[in-house]
């Protein structure tokens, strides 16, 4: 499972080969409403009423009965009551348990639950037998589509409840599903969790220092490649190296910071499509910039991003509330 800012895109004085591209793309967004306020995750659309029943009473003479009441009445949509009377059977005399009966486990809803429906079909008198267990957490992925558009498309119509079940199943982005290398991959997913408190910041500043925090960067990024050119080598080359590196994944945050700004818009009336298109343009970016090999591509891997965020501004601006 956040908000927009107006900045512009600046063009880099780098003394290292890609250092300074983070710092020289503090302009990943341009334009558009919000101010940095913050805006919650979008949720789902509303698809059946809900109705909570209260447990069976027991049986009478050859029935027993419930009460169900509305708890949320969702417009356009008829969803009817559950039953609040059903047939049922007093066990015979010296019975020692209830039995239940209990239907197929429903699909997975939006909270990433799943219930069933269970009944007592033999009340045995004077004993009460525990009723089955009728709700549960999921425990396969709702989410594991073949294709990045529909797994972020699926993931996107999900509660944060639901989105939280996915990732105890599997917490795997989309970066890092990318990756061959396991190694890799394992250190993708734990820089990816260290990002996850920076998200929930609400203010665009204070992610970004959350991030730089994370990585190590505060500071004044000159001064830090100052320091590593004064170094002998090898230091000096490991150094570098590992500010760039360090520089690069704060790039890629700030990409992602795109895609949850988008996604909060969904509920300031963002089309869903719109939302689904920029949050895979922003995946595809990060990987087209993780896996490029000089400062050309990834600057031209970060431009094409930045232009899918204008572009989804454009088509969003007419639905924005």
């Amino acid at each position: 499972m956040m908000r927009i800012r107006s900045r512009k895109f600046l063009p880099l004085a780098m003394g290292v080969s890609a250092v300074f591209l983070a710092s020289g793309l503090a302009a990943l967004a341009a334009g558009g409403p919000g101010g940095g306020s913050h805006i919650a995750v979008a949720g789902t659309t509303c698809t059946s009423d809900a109705w909570r029943c209260s447990e069976w009473g027991a049986c009478s003479g050859e029935s027993r009965t419930r009460v169900c009441t509305l708890v949320n009445d969702c417009p356009n949509v008829e969803t009817p009551k559950p039953a609040e009377r059903e047939a049922c059977v007093i066990g015979a005399k010296g019975c020692t348990g209830d039995t239940w009966s209990c239907e197929d486990w429903q699909a997975c809803d939006s909270r990433g639950g799943q219930h069933r429906d269970c009944r007592m079909t033999i009340d045995c008198d004077g004993v009460q037998t525990v009723k089955p267990t009728t709700d549960r957490p999921c425990p396969t992925l709702q989410c594991d589509q073949p294709e990045m558009r529909e797994r972020i498309a699926c993931r996107l119509k999900l509660e944060p409840a639901g989105l939280a079940r996915e990732d105890q199943i599997r917490y795997l982005p989309e970066l890092c599903r990318s990756m061959a290398d396991q190694a890799d991959k394992d250190a993708c997913i734990a820089l990816h969790r260290s990002f996850e408190p920076c998200g929930e910041k609400p203010l665009f500043d204070d992610r970004i220092a959350c991030a730089k925090g994370v990585l190590g960067l505060e500071g004044d990024l000159k001064e830090k490649v100052i320091t590593c050119k004064e170094m002998d080598e090898p230091a000096k080359g490991t150094c570098l190296a590992e500010l760039r590196k360090k520089v690069y994944d704060l790039v890629s945050f700030r990409m992602h910071d795109l895609r949850e700004r988008a996604e909060g818009l969904q509920n300031a009336g963002a089309p869903f499509d719109a939302v689904v298109d920029l949050a895979v343009a922003v995946e595809e970016g990060k990987i087209a910039f993780n896996n490029a090999t000089t400062h050309d591509a990834r600057v031209t891997a970060v431009k094409a991003v930045r232009d899918d965020w204008q572009t989804f501004l454009l088509q969003s601006k007419p639905y924005l509330r």
